[in-house]
């Protein structure tokens, strides 16, 4: 898992994302809350039990987050607040990892697998990966409100992309891939973050 962020995407929000069309139904969309009940912020990520969903830390800390709602929905048309999977939210210590702990447990086919520890540093360089995630790209902004509002549905996409190897400087987290429409490799959005980058024999 890796965090997400780009610039600028094209309507596909992962760029040359494809729908994912039921491949991966464990990867949701959650919504986070402050402490008005205000949408602060919107990440993906991927249910590991039917009631622990994985996301980014930052997701939760970059937008002082106090609770969050996960969606599974292939194409999510509506986030009205009580529309989705309520949960409490957590991060590890070092701030790396989120989670939301959903209230009821989730209804999906299958669950996402964490790779074991160094999994990542026995792949070979161009390693092709599949990553999914729910990033959009249309977004309003509000005099007085940094997050704005959403226009657009949220599609889950998927799109190709290559592992990139070799040590990589500032953080041991660091997972590295092709990030852009060059040579036809996907790449993640603003939202795609907390989403999986899966080895394609996972997928």
């Amino acid at each position: 898992l890796v965090a997400l962020i780009a610039v600028a995407c094209p309507v596909a929000a992962i760029t040359n994302g494809t729908a994912d069309n039921g491949a991966h139904p464990y990867v949701g969309m959650v919504v986070f809350y402050g402490d008005s009940g205000n949408a602060v912020g919107r990440c993906s990520g991927e249910l590991l039990s039917s009631t622990v969903f994985l996301t980014s830390g930052h997701c939760i800390t970059l937008n002082r987050a106090v609770s969050g709602e996960v969606w599974f929905d292939e194409h999510v048309t509506t986030t009205i607040k009580g529309s989705g999977n309520a949960g409490a939210l957590r991060t590890s210590p070092d701030g790396e990892l989120g989670a939301v702990i959903l209230g009821t447990a989730a209804s999906v086919d299958g669950f996402a697998t964490l790779p074991a520890l160094g999994v990542v540093d026995t792949l070979a360089n161009k390693t092709p990966l599949v990553i999914v995630g729910y990033g959009v790209t249309e977004q309003d902004k509000i005099s007085g409100n940094p997050i704005g509002r959403w226009n657009n549905p949220t599609d889950r996409v998927k799109a190709s992309s290559a592992l990139v190897s070799g040590t990589q400087s500032g953080s041991a987290d660091i997972l590295k891939h092709q990030n852009g429409p060059g040579g036809g490799s996907g790449g993640g959005c603003f939202h795609d973050s907390g989403g999986p980058i899966l080895p394609v024999e996972s997928t």
